[in-house]
């Protein structure tokens, strides 16, 4: 009995092994996701697996696939803070994706509470619900988190940007300039940022009487169509 836990136990680690490496490669590789199958049929209880698995389906636009396999990722990894936060981000894409509003709003607001309570904050899952409460039109809900969400990280360039709209939306024009410069200084590392930044900077430096400056920001735009 011994050796054949331990032979499946290798086994396990192999096909994990296996396809990480392909999904590296291609994070769609249905050959990987076929490897995620067979070790989740393997060993059910396998929290890395479950939660590969979930990776991969919400890749894929398995939806269902992947809020079951990252519940479960989650039920199995009831110490590691991380480990629950990541795979009930994923669990709330692939809620939203279905249009099971309830459901995704559930589980983004769990992910963050857990987010909260990491000792790094991470600023890409929590500004997965900020980006659907703005798409949604839920500003007033998003707006705090956003505030939150920078004072954890005051360098993260689209939670600047988010806070530019609010504020460009509640006519506070120099604040959201000065909000579109942060997230501009911000933009190296997120660079789907940098032209809505562009675009909202011109359109409150016309409305403070700046033609000037909205001029450059303009300029740019047309440079970087």
């Amino acid at each position: 009995m011994l050796i054949y836990c331990v032979l499946l136990l290798a086994s396990l680690r192999d096909l994990k092994r296996e396809a990480q490496e392909l999904l590296r490669l291609n994070p769609k590789s249905e050959e990987a996701g076929e490897l995620l199958l067979e070790a989740a049929n393997q060993n059910p209880e396998d929290a890395e697996t479950q939660y590969l698995l979930g990776q991969w389906a919400l890749v894929k636009g398995r939806f269902q696939l992947a809020v079951k396999a990252e519940t479960k990722a989650a039920r199995l990894s009831p110490t590691n803070g991380l480990a629950q936060m990541q795979a009930w981000t994923i669990v709330a894409v692939a809620n939203d994706q279905m249009n099971e509003s309830l459901s995704a709003g559930a589980a983004f607001r769990r992910a963050w509470a857990l987010n909260r309570l990491l000792p790094k904050f991470d600023a890409n899952a929590a500004y997965e619900y900020i980006k659907v409460l703005e798409r949604d039109h839920h500003e007033d809900e998003a707006a705090p988190l956003a505030a939150e969400l920078l004072r954890r990280n005051p360098e993260y360039g689209p939670a600047h940007l988010s806070r530019a709209k609010f504020l460009f939306n509640r006519k506070e024009y120099p604040a959201a300039c000065r909000e579109a410069e942060l997230a501009l200084a911000s933009t190296k590392n997120y660079p789907d940022v940098e032209r809505d930044a562009h675009y909202l900077a011109a359109r409150a430096y016309l409305r403070i009487g700046k033609p000037d400056l909205a001029e450059a920001h303009s300029r740019w735009m047309h440079e970087h169509p």
